[in-house]
């Protein structure tokens, strides 16, 4: 995590100083005064010279904090920073590098931030490694700037974050010694003895310390505080105030309130559990906590909707707790945000301490935590971990929900071959199992993986089976989205009308049972099929209504492309300023989420804007970028389209060699598509390429693929 204010010094053209916000403050952890001091020390400024003003260090001055897991090291970095910053005029700079992780933070990433909290956010950064560390440190030189980096992994990773002159000061924490940073003083961190302190708290406040040392997260609430201690949070909160007077958890000063245990404290009120707790109480107060976190992550992933119903029916006991309050969509999101630490870590917890029950439910409730792009490589794994615990107690249930699951995120992830496999073993459970529900939206699954792939002539078919489930079962929003998924067919093999009347009839479904998910997406189809043909005036409407519903979901992919549709919709009205502004949300919002591909056609879409107004210097560069981002996210399609538009913008710049390669590139990505759109586009390129009689290539199969569909 980096954090950093705004520039406005001088690296942004200003003099104010910079402001930064440190993860947390703290008071001064137990019995760490002369650290404190020590630290105080390191960070003074050379001696004044006959009077003259205090000497500035030739070299950064490098504080190195080690010791083992848990002593504290952490508590005392932050708790120092937050109260020497007014030492450091120029600003903070904060990063954790996730050293005890299995995946550190990568150097250049954090650069990078740092870069842009220095002043560079408005500027292009250097990309070559070497070069943004000669940058950086040419920031750091004449300002007098704290930097903290906490749990290093090794030198290698800290190297580059080291400012090499200048008056700034560098506070590394990490459990190993780091040796081979040149100039860095040592201190090593003791375990701190809590006797003293915990023996002098009454009874019930030494009972919750213990059971908050079995707290899976770093930080809690006070209503999981209660659940942990199975206790109301009327009778938690003045035993919580006990244990903060005795310096021995921190108030966060957060909306709503927040806890916190110092890793040494909390080291010790495990060990203090361990030793003075049955082992029964402790399993019972593991499995109250993660309950609660169960219970809230349920609560919240049912504002999510994304799913036609909710996928998961959990069976675990509700235990005398009080659960979260989570008053809709926005709710949802806060409270994720908040817990999302904690969740994971309630999720390890439930698999090491052995509540199987807890773990696929738990992992279930996630389920949707794909939708947040930093947060895709996680939801991975936690489904990974708890499939294998569910395919380990042969609980075939949990099982194909988990795998429902995991297709779900691979699939966003871009990974469609693995995210097939998944859905595929999901199937075949569902149908040894009989159940004919889970086993329908399953294959609507399904039918969206073939069409990422555009393999219509088998999404199709699918889609009109589960029309036929759907009716079968009596699921209105199943039959929606499979009716939804065909107008999507039609539209992409030039059938309009066909894609219209499906629109319709699903439009109709939503509106009697509203779901914004699904009804951004039947307005987002309406209004493609309207502007191809030939009728944007019509087209506005829906576009702009697809666009409202879209906003109502947590999806910013979703959201993304319901803006490129109305940019599309504005051009082709003639609302030139309306349609460059929302090209360019559009963009932006593709790039918040990471969508490569839905970036590439923003991007083709504003070269064509710019193609359409003559200002082909534009278009040329915006075609590039386009080319390049569709490589990166290997998607065929686009990029072929991509090319052929670059192509277009390269022959009216009289650069006739390089359109005629990106023609070709183009006409060999279209080859393996038998649809009428790509025999369209290696039609048109073929005459381009070869502009004699018709050749073989502008006459491919234009077989009728039976759909399955009514007649």
């Amino acid at each position: 995590m980096t954090e950093a204010g705004k520039d406005a010094g001088r690296g942004a053209g200003g003099g104010a100083e910079r402001t930064c916000r440190l993860p947390y403050l703290l008071r001064e952890p137990v019995g760490r005064e002369r650290e404190s001091a020590w630290l105080d020390e390191v960070s003074a400024p050379g001696p004044a010279v006959g009077g003259a003003a205090p000497q500035v260090a030739a070299s950064a001055a490098v504080a190195l904090v080690t010791g083992p897991a848990g002593v504290g090291k952490t508590a005392l970095a932050v708790h120092w920073a937050g109260h020497a910053r007014a030492r450091f005029p120029d600003g903070l700079l904060y990063a954790d590098l996730r050293g005890r992780t299995a995946a550190p933070e990568r150097s250049a990433e954090v650069l990078g931030r740092f870069l842009r909290a220095l002043g560079t956010a408005a500027e292009q950064p250097p990309k070559d490694p070497g070069e943004m560390l000669l940058h950086y440190r040419s920031l750091l030189k004449d300002r007098r700037i704290l930097i903290v980096l906490d749990d290093a992994a090794s030198v290698t990773q800290v190297s580059s974050l080291l400012p090499d002159i200048g008056p700034c000061m560098v506070m590394v924490t990490s459990r190993t010694e780091l040796t081979g940073i040149e100039g860095a003083r040592h201190l090593m961190l003791d375990a701190v003895d809590f006797t003293p302190a915990y023996r002098a708290l009454p009874k019930p406040a030494r009972r919750l310390l213990r059971l908050l040392g079995l707290h899976p997260g770093p930080e809690l609430c006070l209503p999981a505080a209660a659940a942990l201690a199975g206790l109301e949070p009327a009778h938690t909160q003045p035993l919580l105030d006990a244990l903060a007077e005795a310096g021995l958890i921190e108030s966060l000063p957060t909306i709503p309130a927040r806890l916190r245990l110092p890793d040494a404290v909390a080291a010790f009120a495990l060990a203090r559990a361990e030793r003075e707790e049955p082992a029964e109480e402790l399993r019972v107060a593991r499995r109250r906590v993660l309950q609660w976190y169960l219970h809230g992550s349920y609560l919240a992933s049912g504002h999510a909707d994304l799913d036609c119903y909710r996928a998961v029916e959990l069976s675990f006991t509700m235990a005398r707790h009080r659960p979260p309050v989570i008053a809709g969509p926005r709710a949802a999101l806060e409270w994720y945000d908040r817990e999302w630490t904690n969740l994971l870590s309630a999720l390890d917890a439930a698999e090491e301490h052995g509540f199987p029950d807890l773990l696929w439910q738990l992992a279930a409730t996630l389920r949707h935590a794909y939708l947040r792009p930093d947060r895709v490589e996680a939801c991975l794994a936690l489904q990974r971990i708890a499939l294998a615990s569910a395919r380990r107690r042969r609980n075939r249930h949990a099982e194909a929900v988990t795998l429902d699951s995991l297709a779900l995120a691979l699939r966003r992830a871009g990974r469609l071959e693995e995210a097939g496999e998944a859905n595929r073993s999901a199937i075949a459970l569902w149908q040894l199992r009989g159940e004919r529900l889970p086993e329908a939206l399953a294959r609507l699954t399904q039918a969206r993986l073939l069409a990422d792939e555009r393999d219509w002539s088998h999404a199709v078919p699918l889609g009109w089976a589960i029309v036929a489930s759907a009716e079968g079962l009596g699921e209105r929003r199943l039959e929606a989205a499979a009716l939804g998924l065909l107008a999507e067919g039609y539209a992409e093999t030039c059938r309009f009308e066909e894609a219209r009347l499906l629109l319709h009839e699903a439009v109709a479904i939503y509106r009697a049972e509203p779901w914004a998910v699904g009804l951004a997406d039947a307005l987002w189809n309406t209004s493609r099929v309207l502007r191809q043909v030939g009728r944007p005036a019509a087209a506005l409407g829906p576009a702009r209504d697809a666009l409202a519903q879209a906003e109502l979901t947590s999806d910013g992919v979703r959201q993304g492309r319901t803006l490129l549709e109305l940019a599309r919709v504005w051009h082709a009205n003639g609302h030139d300023e309306k349609a460059l502004a929302t090209f360019q949300r559009a963009t932006a919002q593709a790039r918040l989420c990471l969508d490569r591909g839905g970036e590439a056609r923003a991007l083709g879409s504003v070269a064509e804007y710019y193609r359409a107004h003559g200002d082909l210097s534009a278009a040329h560069a915006f075609d590039e970028r386009a080319v390049e981002i569709s490589r990166i996210a290997g998607d065929r399609w686009q990029l072929a389209l991509s090319l052929d538009q670059a192509a277009e913008t390269l022959d009216r710049l009289k650069q006739s060699v390089a359109a005629r390669r990106a023609r070709q590139e183009a006409y060999a990505l279209f080859e393996p598509f038998d649809e009428p759109r790509a025999h369209q586009a290696r039609g048109a390129l073929a005459g381009a390429l070869d502009p004699g009689p018709p050749s073989r290539l502008n006459h491919r199969d234009r077989r009728t693929v039976h759909d399955g569909g009514p007649g």
